[in-house]
């Protein structure tokens, strides 16, 4: 399993390379500049979080796609993944 954590909205060359990187039992991950993203559809087909302690800071109701989840849950995914990527 493989942990991707965007930090900004990617580009559609960079949504491409994520799409082939990415498979049905990674995690993507979104904070800080990409939370915008929470608000439609995931652009990926893994499992979309947002840490709620974000999510409430931000504010709004997400997409059902996006699954929030606490420190302690976001803690226990990045020490379990084989590769925690920051993008």
């Amino acid at each position: 399993m493989q942990l991707l954590t965007l930090t900004q909205v990617p580009t559609v060359t960079e949504q491409q390379f994520f799409q082939r990187l990415l498979k049905t039992d990674d995690v993507l991950l979104l904070t800080g500049r990409a939370l915008p993203m929470i608000y439609r559809a995931k652009p990926l087909p893994c499992l979309a979080l947002v840490r709620r302690v974000e999510l409430d800071k931000f504010g709004g109701q997400p997409h059902p796609d996006w699954t929030a989840i606490d420190d302690a849950r976001w803690v226990e995914l990045s020490a379990h993944c084989a590769k925690t990527i920051v993008w």
